[in-house]
């Protein structure tokens, strides 16, 4: 728990990571769910995902997904960043597989990388965790790598901070580019009928088209003022 204070931390970063210390084992290790970690430390739960996030992002945690037996989401392992190599055995686990995580505590922060690219491993993550990415996923890296590049600022995991800036990504906003592209190679016949419709125009029908009820529209008008 000492080393929780003498972390640089903001209070909620801070109370989060004393939760995460607290349930820890001797090896810095667990696997607390969100509500029992929202209710220890008063905080919503999107504060809580928010936050930790940002802890693994700066290289004080690093966050392990574990799946049941049958496939199914359970809550994550956590592990504090005390320093050395850790076993994540997952004692006490819902049949996770175990997988040996080495901590970032000897990693110094540095600038992110012009030759940043996208690993296997980060493309598996990707379709497990936002597959409506799959094909912008190379627009969207270059983005994040412009963005920081131009902060200037220094992480100690820049694969975590990519993950959590694909999390934040809007699916509407994301979804634009794709549906310019679709639109573009519209059938004609089909915008000449979008058009009819939003003209109150009914297909086959003898009304007449949106320039000839214009034109005796405007002629009613001039029949009128005089």
């Amino acid at each position: 728990m000492s080393w929780v204070f003498e972390q640089n931390l903001n209070p909620t970063q801070k109370i989060i990571l004393m939760a995460l210390a607290d349930h820890a084992d001797d090896m810095g290790k667990c696997w607390p769910g969100l509500q029992g970690i929202s209710e220890k430390c008063n905080l919503h739960i999107s504060t809580i995902q928010r936050n930790i996030h940002k802890l693994e992002e700066d290289g004080f945690i690093k966050i392990t997904e574990r799946k049941r037996p049958n496939g199914s989401q359970t809550s994550n392992l956590y592990q504090l960043n005390l320093g050395g190599v850790a076993n994540c055995d997952q004692e006490g686990s819902t049949g996770a597989t175990p997988r040996t995580v080495t901590l970032t505590n000897s990693i110094k922060a540095s600038q992110i990388s012009d030759d940043f690219e996208v690993t296997p491993e980060m493309m598996e993550w990707l379709m497990k965790n936002r597959s409506d990415l799959s094909d912008q996923f190379q627009f969207i890296t270059d983005q994040f790598v412009d963005y920081w590049k131009s902060k200037g600022e220094a992480r100690k995991d820049w694969v975590a901070g990519w993950r959590n800036w694909m999390r934040k990504q809007n699916k509407e906003k994301t979804n634009v580019r794709s549906f310019k592209a679709r639109s573009k190679s519209a059938d004609p016949n089909e915008i000449r009928e979008r058009f009819r419709r939003a003209a109150g125009i009914e297909a086959n029908t003898d009304q007449p088209d949106a320039s000839e009820r214009t034109h005796k529209l405007l002629a009613n008008e001039k029949t009128t003022r005089n």
